[in-house]
């Protein structure tokens, strides 16, 4: 699986490549990616929220976050983030998915009557006041008291 971290360097750091400006940071994360049973696909130089790095490396899910808390661990970089990354047809297969889980889920708000047909909104918004729930049957009440 394919894995994308970016950090920025600390003032710490950045002052340790000043004083070594040969040094080489890919060589140290390609190191740290093959001692976890991965494989650095790329590595870049990034300028976003100040001097940074992105790399790119392939390897299994839990060798990804063991890497990620190596680098959290470490005082040479802030900021970091770590992410998944998918090929296109992972990503088509994850919109079929997504299609086919949709109808089981309800988000905050909704709700249905009997359980399966939907109540259109404008139906919830003009009778909100008179609706109650009691033992999971809906009724309408004629007067608000």
């Amino acid at each position: 699986m394919l894995f994308c971290i970016t950090a920025n360097y600390t003032p710490k750091a950045m002052e340790a490549m000043a004083k070594n400006p040969n040094t080489n940071r890919r060589e140290a994360v390609e190191k740290l990616v093959a001692a976890a049973g991965g494989k650095l696909v790329a590595m870049y130089g990034t300028i976003t929220d100040g001097p940074g790095a992105m790399a790119i490396f392939d390897a299994d899910p839990s060798a990804a976050q063991a890497i990620v808390g190596v680098l959290a661990s470490s005082d040479g970089v802030h900021n970091l983030r770590a992410q998944r990354l998918f090929t296109t047809d992972e990503m088509m297969a994850v919109r079929q998915k997504r299609i086919q889980l949709q109808s089981s889920y309800k988000p905050p708000g909704q709700w249905a009557l009997s359980g399966a047909a939907r109540v259109p909104p404008l139906f919830h918004v003009l009778f909100q006041k008179r609706l109650m729930v009691r033992s999971g049957r809906i009724y309408f009440v004629s007067s608000v008291r």
